[in-house]
């Protein structure tokens, strides 16, 4: 390989905020501390002055055990300011997985909804 290095992978999601670099599996880990948190992901969405803004899918244990702004009071203390979701998708719906049992975070991007929870 003639001393390069070539990453792939999970380098693939991070997200880039405003200069700030955010791994969404720290921000997914927070997130799944909230009891009523059944599953999470958490993907990079376009925009105009940032460049991406966090966004986070949530399947809920029960409709609506809890809103966008208890979560993210709940996962403040955990991350850095601009790590905190700006955007919300609250559902007690599966998230779409992939073969591997993982949040298949291309479907949620092409599915998310044009008026996400804020």
């Amino acid at each position: 390989m003639d001393g390069l290095l070539f990453v792939t992978g999970r380098i693939k999601d991070l997200i880039i905020r405003g200069g700030e670099n955010i791994a969404p599996a720290h921000v997914e880990a927070a997130l799944l501390t909230h009891p009523a948190v059944r599953n999470a992901a958490v993907i990079g969405r376009p925009d105009h002055d940032l460049g991406e803004v966090v966004a986070a899918a949530i399947q809920l244990e029960t409709p609506d055990a809890v809103t966008p702004a208890e979560l993210a009071a709940h996962v403040s203390p955990l991350l850095a300011r601009f790590a905190v979701p700006a955007q919300w998708w609250i559902s007690t719906e599966p998230l779409p997985m992939t073969d591997a049992g993982k949040p298949d975070k291309r479907a949620l991007a092409a599915l998310w909804p044009s008026h996400p929870s804020v």
